[in-house]
């Protein structure tokens, strides 16, 4: 599989992850 399909992927959950974790 494509890195490129998962990289986006992966930044978008951390991402998410990351908002959360501050928010908290």
């Amino acid at each position: 599989m494509p890195i490129s399909a998962h990289g986006p992927q992966l930044i978008v959950n951390a991402g998410k992850l990351h908002d959360l974790r501050y928010h908290a």
